[in-house]
């Protein structure tokens, strides 16, 4: 993608252009700035820093070679004039710094996380940058007092039993030896596969193992995907949004019966599909553009997602049929086998609730200090499954309660019920990263900006079970850029980067370029102007009558008032002159920032793979670079 942009630069940077290699301001730069055919051949450009480049501009995305400058080059300037205006390849990467702080998925802590490591060491346990370097945590991890070969035989039965080929049997076996780790991920079953994210965080655990595996000899790294089944989180779940046949977006939701429910619907990954889930998709079909594809993309939703189906069963079918023969171990921890070896954990949890408590509380306090808690400390960090529904147990001065429920249990009773029904048990979120890793050996733990600052309050609580917190390695983040956003991006003269801040902005700023008369500059000096005037009228008012100055701030306030409304409407009244080029911003808006947010949390998969084909997914893995811990932007 190609962007034109306008700068001043200073002479020592024109100078510049004759030092070879070619490549911008560090390792980790991703635009080139080119002169000339001759400029390029040989020399380095970079931008002089003004506060307006500043602002433009990502500060760390990769280095272009000569060969694409000189191509770029040969094929726009055949007649190679001798000055070619300022031209920035602008791909690859925008830091998370650069985000807006209405971005509410991209945190302060999370920013630090990924700039500034050393800020935030004191929460996690250890840098993912380093993580082929920690053998200590290697040692750690494998000193598990878990029977091994037991979990990796109840995991082998899960692959046999989902289906998700034999290298993912294999990677389940392999557990059972000291010398294999997990790289582990999870995710909540949302509806038709849930948001790219997903599978971004897929695309990460598997790439990362991969690269432990080379980087590390004499040990096993297996990717694992742990099923967020338990929740009850079931609006979160149940919807997913498209950009329909007329360019809209658009968002389903699936009820049982097609309608809410009225009451606790427990755990969200046993909820059984009923008829209702053929109209779901059926509704979905008819608005999901047409393609070449459309009808393979949905046949492949219609198999996994049917009528008798859980939501667990139907993500886990959906995941194996778009990753077939991936390798990746799926986890499911509703199994009983699994629930009978997580009984220490939850005994412990009744038995200290208040310890456990009490640590989260401290922890999240000294986060507060700079940063926030993500997740609320509770007395109990269990759920137990209740007549139906999944209920928060709660202490009370005699046992135990259930949140929203009226059942009471004594300590007794409770730990019976753990000893003889442990299935009915689950983990609250803060929790389940605990008894994740006390069944598995994880190494790495590859998370998103929330999970990260989950991960920011359990140092401690991981010390308190016993258990090695592992490291946690950001999941991979993008932006698929499709061909025909691109050209609007190219013929605005915008990047990317301006559809991640406020819309009505980047509308001004374009008819503003469009136009022959400039808002802004025009507005900017009548209100000096008037600033001036009235600076003038209020000395000689209280040169006059002091008591007159209360009477000129009312009036000054109605002016700005009058001129600010004027100056929206003239904004208003340009964009109508230039309704078209607004328009094809909106459009493109829509596939960057869909509700000023991320693209990779609102679209799900199967939107692209009925464009693209389901060769996208390949696409993706080849891509995306999980050693990039930018906002990746991937041209298609």
């Amino acid at each position: 993608m190609i962007a034109r942009v306008s700068a001043s630069f200073s002479a020592p940077l024109m100078r510049s252009l004759a030092q070879p290699p070619l490549r911008g301001r560090d390792d980790s730069e991703g635009f080139c700035v080119i002169f000339s055919p001759a400029d390029a051949e040989s020399g380095t450009a970079t931008p002089s820093g003004e506060e307006s480049q500043k602002n433009y501009f990502s500060h760390s995305l990769l280095p272009l070679d000569n060969t694409c400058i000189k191509d770029y080059i040969t094929h726009q300037h055949r007649k190679k004039q001798i000055f070619i205006p300022l031209t920035i390849i602008y791909m690859d990467s925008i830091p998370f710094e650069e985000f807006p702080s209405s971005f509410d998925s991209v945190s302060n802590l999370y920013r630090t996380y990924l700039s500034n490591f050393s800020l935030v060491e004191k929460f996690y346990n250890g840098h993912y940058k380093n993580i082929s370097t920690q053998a200590d945590l290697l040692e750690s991890v494998g000193k598990r007092n878990v029977n091994r070969s037991h979990i990796a035989a109840i995991l082998e039965e899960q692959q046999i039993r989902m289906g998700t080929g034999r290298e993912a049997e294999a990677h389940a076996l392999l557990l059972q030896h000291d010398t294999t780790f997990a790289v582990v991920t999870g995710q909540q079953v949302g509806i038709l596969g849930g948001p790219l994210y997903t599978l971004y965080k897929i695309i990460t655990v598997i790439k990362l193992a991969e690269k432990l595996n080379n980087q590390l000899s004499g040990y096993n790294f297996v990717p694992v995907f742990y099923l967020e089944a338990e929740d009850h989180d079931y609006d979160e779940i149940s919807k997913v949004s498209i950009i329909n046949s007329r360019n809209e977006l658009q968002t389903f939701q699936y009820f049982p019966e097609g309608k809410p429910f009225e009451k606790n619907p427990g755990s969200v990954g046993s909820i059984v599909f009923d008829n209702v889930i053929e109209e779901f998709l059926n509704g979905i079909g008819s608005e999901l553009q047409q393609s070449d594809f459309k009808s393979g993309v949905m046949a492949q939703l219609r198999q996994a997602y049917k009528s008798g189906v859980d939501f667990a069963t139907a993500f886990t079918d959906y995941l194996v049929k778009v990753l077939p023969n991936s390798g990746l171990v799926i986890v499911d921890p509703r199994d009983q086998s699994l629930k009978n070896l997580i009984k220490p954990i939850i005994k412990k949890e009744i038995l200290t609730h208040s310890k456990t408590s009490e640590i989260v509380i401290k922890r999240s306090a000294a986060l507060e200090q700079s940063y926030h808690a993500q997740a609320k400390p509770r007395a109990v960090n269990i759920f137990i499954q209740h007549r139906g529904g999944r209920y928060l147990i709660e202490p009370r001065e005699t046992g135990y309660g259930l949140k929203g429920a009226r059942q009471r249990f004594t300590e007794e009773e409770m730990l019976s019920l753990i000893d003889n029904s442990s299935e009915l048990f689950s983990p609250n979120v803060l929790l389940r990263p605990i008894v994740q890793d006390y069944l598995l050996p994880t190494f790495a733990y590859v998370g998103g900006p929330s999970e990260i600052a989950y991960f920011a309050q359990l140092k401690d609580v991981y010390q308190h079970f016993d258990v090695t917190m592992p490291v946690i390695y950001p999941r991979a983040s993008a932006t698929v850029i499709e061909e025909k956003v691109q050209r609007t991006i190219e013929k605005f003269d915008i990047t990317p980067f301006d559809f991640f801040m406020n819309l009505d902005l980047l509308q001004k700023n374009v008819t503003s370029k469009l136009s022959d008369v400039s808002i802004e500059d025009v507005f900017s000096k009548t209100n000096t102007t008037i600033d001036d005037n009235l600076k003038e009228l209020r000395y000689a008012l209280q040169t006059i009558d002091p008591t007159l100055s209360a009477s000129f701030d009312n009036a000054r306030k109605k002016i700005e008032y009058q001129v600010n409304k004027l100056k929206q409407k003239a904004y208003d009244a340009q964009r109508k002159n230039f309704s078209t080029a607004m328009r094809q911003i909106e459009k493109a808006a829509l596939h960057i920032a869909p509700d000023e947010t991320f693209q990779e949390r609102t679209y799900p998969l199967f939107q692209y793979c009925n464009k693209y084909s389901p060769e996208f997914v390949s696409w993706l893995f080849e891509n995306i670079d999980i050693d990039n811990f930018n906002h990746q932007l991937l041209m298609r």
